[in-house]
């Protein structure tokens, strides 16, 4: 006999029995109906109430909670409710079950706070200022990323966020309604192309392909790769010594975010022919991508998947990088739902800015009467550290408090106003025809759809 937990409380029973049966009858699904019935029948006629049990009623529980609030949306969308659903009370018990469920799952008070995996400050460690280089970044969409600087991140504001999100609508659920990141926010905030093809490659290494081997392609496109018996210097600090080797055991096929800095950072690139020139622009790149908009939980080395699609950067900047940084994004969200999951990657300070346009939960104080001048920049250059007030300090149990309180009034849905769109570079503006479409979102083998509602206020 399995450990015995107790018998449950009178009251709850009697609740829950009512909404079990009440969600089979809506849902009519065989499965789920055996299940819960022979659930209801341990817990009437054996009195008994085991671990296993309860946590497998409530995920029959929250499986059909998600269904009819899908049911709900559905009759929404054709502009009538049935007599019997309770729309109000079920938007209640879809948020409350999205918050309970995510703060039970990772355990005590607090729970587990994740760590971001981002690297903005590495990527502050990369100045640019060559007017030459700069001019390149441009060209291929970038030069508003190079001016993005670091940025604390606020990791209980995160994990608040994160119980909040559900994988299956690529929303936050709040208690005014759902809110997802955008196609719009990304570049407004990034300032990057959102619209162009799919950021996909073809398989491009290997025998009788384009390159023999990873290294190959690397010294091709970026004049050199790590050796492992080479001792490299910090440029900043050369006291500062590391041997690098190419990850992912011997495949090859990742680099280190730290040799690409340590052997491509200058002063200036103004003396460099046109070839090694673009290897440096080619490798800033890499860097930008695995450090910033799409970094992974390995938190040291991008894949150079991403390097064979730059062959040509004049095709590079045609592809649409904001919607591959949003799928990104959008998967790793979802991964970081997991209980066992203790970090989160993916571009993490696109979320906590778009938390600080939209919400006021978290949101610092400026150094400058609000919005900051542009100056022709995107959105996230008025978030730089430097021009912040104070900066987080909040905890998750405040943060989860604010949220559940949350009011339709403490909400800026359309934070970009005509005076900061006129403001902002022309790229953030560039792909307004696609700013709500309902378009899947490619970033390599990932692919994600966006809600159909992109934002849904309540009232």
């Amino acid at each position: 006999m399995e450990m015995i937990k107790g018998v449950p409380n009178k009251e709850r029973f009697d609740e829950e029995s009512r909404r079990i049966h009440a969600s089979i009858a809506r849902a009519g699904d065989t499965p789920l109906e055996r299940k819960a019935n022979a659930n209801e029948f341990f817990r009437c006629c054996l009195h008994k109430w085991s671990e296993e049990d309860d946590d497998r009623l409530w995920a029959i529980h929250a499986e059909l909670i998600v269904m009819r609030y899908h049911e709900l949306k559905r009759h929404r969308d054709e502009g009538y409710s049935p007599p019997d659903l309770d729309c109000s009370q079920l938007d209640h018990e879809h948020v409350k079950w999205h918050q309970t469920n995510a703060v039970a799952e990772r355990k005590g008070q607090l729970g587990t706070i994740l760590e971001a995996a981002s690297h903005l400050l590495m990527v502050h460690d990369w100045p640019v200022n060559c007017p030459r280089f700069m001019e390149a970044l441009r060209l291929v969409g970038l030069d508003c990323v190079s001016q993005m600087r670091y940025l604390r991140m606020d990791h209980h504001l995160l994990t608040a966020l994160v119980e909040r999100w559900s994988p299956q609508t690529n929303s936050f659920h709040l208690t005014v309604g759902e809110m997802t990141i955008t196609l719009q926010d990304v570049a407004m905030i990034l300032g990057v192309n959102i619209d162009g093809p799919a950021l996909v490659g073809h398989t491009v290494v290997g025998a009788g392909r384009r390159w023999l081997s990873w290294p190959d392609c690397c010294d091709d496109l970026l004049g050199s790769h790590p050796l492992a018996d080479v001792v490299y210097r910090d440029p900043f600090d050369h006291r500062i010594t590391s041997r690098f080797r190419m990850g992912q055991a011997h495949a090859q096929t990742c680099i280190p975010l730290r040799w690409l800095r340590w052997t491509f950072w200058r002063d200036s690139y103004l003396d460099l022919n046109d070839m090694d020139f673009w290897r440096h622009v080619r490798a800033y790149i890499l860097f930008i991508l695995g450090c910033h908009l799409l970094p992974d939980t390995s938190g040291s080395e991008i894949h150079l998947q991403y390097l064979t699609i730059m062959e040509d950067l004049a095709v590079f900047s045609t592809y649409s990088l904001g919607g591959a940084v949003l799928a990104h994004l959008y998967r790793e969200l979802g991964e970081a739902t997991r209980p066992s999951r203790a970090n989160i990657a993916g571009c993490i300070n696109l979320l906590q800015i778009w938390a600080w346009e939209h919400l006021h939960v978290g949101r610092p104080l400026l150094r400058v009467p609000f919005p900051v001048e542009l100056d022709g920049l995107s959105v996230g250059f008025r978030w730089n550290e430097d021009r912040l007030r104070d900066l987080p300090v909040g905890n998750l149990t405040t943060y989860r408090d604010e949220l559940d309180g949350l009011l339709d009034s403490q909400v800026i849905w359309q934070p970009y106003t005509p005076d900061i769109q006129a403001q902002v570079a022309q790229i953030c503006l560039s792909g307004a025809d696609i700013w709500t479409a309902r378009v899947p979102l490619i970033s390599w083998k990932r692919v994600e759809w966006p809600t159909a509602i992109w934002l849904m206020p309540t009232n």
